[in-house]
């Protein structure tokens, strides 16, 4: 078995919606941090990563709530979790961003060659359509009766849609959450076949 010197540490990205709290902190990126300066007290090499997610339905929700962009939102919450960090202690290598040109240049190389591999799947899929917001959603924004199962929302709602995606025994951990005020879902037929022009 190779003995590697140099180690590469990344930890879950948080979402640039809001600040982090302690369940992050005691579940990621305390336990990454300590990894890191386990092995860097052992003489190895180690690149520590992260950064903001800004991309997500989470985002665009807060956005509509307070009546601003969304990029008003990934700029507010990135500043303040990154200071959070480093205020913490929790010394990342490099904090970054979904949204710099590095991250978009590397993630579209890593698509163009699954692509170009053959490694994607196409195939037809429904997804929820908010006709007022004119934009899709994830199942656990929807609010008044589920257009899948027709059951209502709330603490024990179990839609359908989730136990088929995620599998058997698995939706009883995730009910369904209402979405803001004014978003309204519906089921919508969504070809989610990529065209030609793929992660370019």
């Amino acid at each position: 078995m190779k003995d590697y010197k140099r180690t590469l540490v990344t930890a879950a990205l948080p979402y640039a919606n809001g600040p982090v709290h302690i369940g992050h902190l005691a579940g990621v990126y305390v336990p990454a941090d300590i990894y890191v300066r386990y092995l860097r007290l052992r003489g190895r090499e180690v690149l520590f990563v992260c950064g903001s997610d800004e991309h997500g339905v989470p985002i665009t929700i807060k956005a509509r709530e307070q009546g601003c962009s969304p990029q008003d939102i990934v700029d507010r919450y990135h500043g303040i979790i990154d200071g959070s960090f480093k205020a913490l202690g929790i010394n990342f290598d490099i904090y970054g961003r979904t949204s710099s040109k590095v991250h978009e240049q590397n993630a579209s190389a890593f698509f163009r060659k699954l692509y170009d591999e053959g490694k994607f799947i196409s195939k037809e899929s429904e997804q929820y359509y908010d006709p007022e917001a004119k934009t899709f959603l994830a199942d656990r924004y929807i609010v008044g009766t589920c257009p899948k199962c027709g059951n209502e929302p709330g603490g024990t709602h179990k839609p359908q849609v989730q136990a088929q995606r995620r599998g058997a025994g698995e939706e009883e951990n995730n009910p369904l959450v209402p979405a803001s005020a004014g978003l309204r879902a519906v089921a919508a037929r969504v070809d989610t076949r990529r065209a030609q022009g793929v992660a370019t």
